[in-house]
């Protein structure tokens, strides 16, 4: 039989020591507090809300260029978010159940300033129906447009809102 020398019995402890070391695994960390559990379980989903925008048709100004209906247009499609935000912060707000179309009358002077904002048409009426047209109309009144090459006209634009 053969006797192990010092040295080598230190590295045969010294390795059966890493070996059940490394079979350990460390403490995890604990998560921390439990989050405060809802009052109400229902999941709650924000409304689904659709608005859809029909073609730019001059109206006071039948005699507009293509160009200018084609540039107010492309303004209002950019824009239309905005109303959008108008009928859910202000009309769905109020009543959940609101929905309908509305035509938005825009009356843009040649440099590209709006003159007048009017609702000609709409299907809706009831609670929140005023709030989200006096925001659309706040909205628009501010929207600046590019310098119309026709003189100006007015433009109408027929949105539907739905949840």
């Amino acid at each position: 039989m053969k006797l192990l020398t010092f040295p080598a019995v230190a590295l045969l402890v010294l390795a059966a020591g890493c070996a059940s070391s490394t079979s350990e695994t460390p403490p995890r960390p604990s998560p921390g507090p439990s989050p405060t559990p809802r009052r109400d379980s229902t999941p709650r989903t924000p409304p689904s809300v659709g608005v859809a925008v029909t073609a730019a048709t001059p109206v006071a100004r039948p005699d507009a260029p293509t160009g200018d209906t084609a540039v107010v247009d492309d303004v209002v499609r950019r824009r239309q978010a905005e109303l959008r935000t108008c009928y859910e912060q202000e009309g769905l707000k109020v009543n959940p159940d609101l929905a309908g179309n509305v035509v938005v009358s825009i009356a843009v002077a040649s440099e590209g300033t709006v003159s007048a904002v009017t609702f000609p048409e709409r299907t809706w009426s009831g609670p929140g129906a005023t709030e989200t047209e006096s925001c659309m109309q706040t909205r628009v009144r501010n929207w600046r447009f590019p310098e119309l090459t026709g003189g100006g006209g007015t433009f109408e634009f027929s949105f539907n809102f739905s949840r």
